[in-house]
């Protein structure tokens, strides 16, 4: 997904501000947490619950961030001083919805072959997204579940740390399921979730709610 990612955040900046000038050396990985950053690499800096990752760019540019997205109120960008290259900070007002839609994109998947069922609530989600994979399943529909039991098929999970991904993590998850040939995914999406945008760009085909 790097490059795909790379060439649709870079069409969309140079839409955005036709006098931005990105480096020429970005590996199109982005990073969520500037200690993950290695040279080249895109830096997020969201604001979260706990965590404003805007305290972190200095620390993502010492890293070798090549382009930092900053979440902010307005739409604009800057050029920060890094040994003998300037690294290009871009301020965007809707950051998460951009980013969810540019994820989405870069995953490759056809939006008619796809069918992602979200199940939000207090109790109940694990349950209901585990009743749903059963049932399509038993219709032979291939079927993967997200949640914080695991991700992927019933029978074959793989270990999960949130009930919801973060929002690359998230996009992620879903491109390689859809690559596997799973056509149908049931996913437990926490109102925590919801709140921070990190479903955001992931088209629900329905949604379904507890309690």
């Amino acid at each position: 997904m790097s490059d795909a990612y790379l060439q649709q955040i870079s069409r969309s900046l140079v839409d955005l501000f036709p006098d931005l000038i990105l480096p020429q050396v970005l590996t199109g990985r982005v990073r969520l947490d500037s200690r993950q950053v290695q040279v080249g690499d895109l830096f997020i800096a969201l604001q979260g619950s706990q965590l404003d990752g805007r305290r972190f760019i200095d620390s993502a540019i010492k890293q070798g961030a090549g382009l930092v997205l900053v979440e902010s109120e307005k739409n604009a960008f800057s050029y920060r001083d890094a040994s003998s290259t300037e690294i290009p900070i871009v301020e965007l007002a809707d950051l998460r919805a951009l980013l969810g839609s540019w994820l989405f994109i870069a995953g490759g998947i056809n939006p008619d072959a796809f069918n992602l069922i979200g199940i939000t609530g207090t109790n109940g989600k694990t349950s209901v997204s585990h009743y749903i994979a059963q049932l399509l399943t038993q219709l032979k529909q291939q079927t993967a579940v997200i949640g914080p039991v695991g991700i992927g098929a019933l029978d074959d999970l793989h270990a999960a740390t949130h009930t919801t991904p973060d929002i690359v993590s998230l996009h992620r998850t879903l491109a390689d399921l859809y690559q596997q040939g799973f056509t149908y995914q049931a996913m437990e999406v926490s109102s925590h979730a919801l709140d921070q945008q990190r479903t955001a760009g992931a088209p629900f085909r329905a949604a379904v709610f507890t309690n």
